[in-house]
């Protein structure tokens, strides 16, 4: 149908989110204070992050995680095209990791209320690295379909509690100028992996190119399992009593 086609339908969901948004009441939001500019308020927030033991070892998780997801995808999407596969495959791989990231999302809600966050950070990297793994070997067929969607279920509970303690142990007013900060490498360190597993892919192949997007998970997994500041982090309902 054409690329045309497929983004006039991403651009009419953005405008649906941008329509819902726009109702959403903010007239009983605290107000934010006065800001003294963009690199005072990074300051003040690095300065904030610098003085706590477990923000900056999860800002790091995140970052480690983004990179390793999006390698992996990268790196599948790529390498259909190279066996000689359509955009069509391309989709219905992706398709297939999206379906069982809302699958998980339906899972998360229960599991992180009822597990500690610092136990889920350890089973949901270590969860996604054991799929990683499987994907360095497993390039097609209906084997890559099932262990993409099998590895990619549990992001949704891994987003949930990284991101909850985040949200649960930061002081309201400095709500935004954190997510931000933290949002901001975790998204750089993930932006480096497509240009990253691209020049692997082409140079030495796919098993590589998946075990560079293993090696940031393994790291993050070994943060996760090793760092007894992230281990010991409760359940939401006491997170907020917790410093992060």
């Amino acid at each position: 149908m054409g690329g045309g086609v497929a983004l006039a339908v991403a651009g009419a969901f953005h405008a649906a989110a941008a329509s819902l948004i726009s109702k959403v009441d903010v007239s009983l939001l605290p107000r934010a204070k006065r800001s003294a500019g963009v690199l005072s308020d990074v300051k003040e927030v690095l300065g904030w992050l610098r003085g706590r033991r477990r923000a900056l070892p999860l800002a790091l998780l995140v970052g480690l995680a983004n990179f390793g997801i999006t390698g992996v995808m990268t790196v599948t999407q790529f390498q259909v095209v190279q066996r000689g596969g359509s955009a069509l495959d391309v989709g219905f791989l992706t398709m297939a990791a999206g379906l069982s990231v809302l699958g998980g999302a339906a899972l998360a809600g229960p599991l992180v209320s009822r597990l500690r966050t610092g136990t889920l950070i350890a089973i949901g990297f270590s969860w996604t690295s054991l799929g990683v793994t499987g994907l360095a070997f497993i390039h097609e067929g209906t084997g890559l379909v099932v262990l993409l969607a099998t590895t990619f279920v549990g992001v949704p509970s891994l987003n949930a509690a990284l991101t909850g303690f985040f949200f649960a142990s930061t002081p309201t007013s400095m709500q935004g100028r954190v997510q931000a900060v933290v949002g901001t490498v975790a998204a750089g360190i993930g932006a480096l992996a497509p240009l990253t597993v691209g020049v692997l892919l082409q140079r030495f192949g796919t098993t590589t190119a998946y075990l560079c997007s293993l090696g940031p998970m393994l790291a993050a997994l070994a943060l996760g399992l090793g760092a007894r500041s992230l281990r010991e982090i409760p359940r939401p309902d006491r997170c907020a009593t917790l410093e992060p």
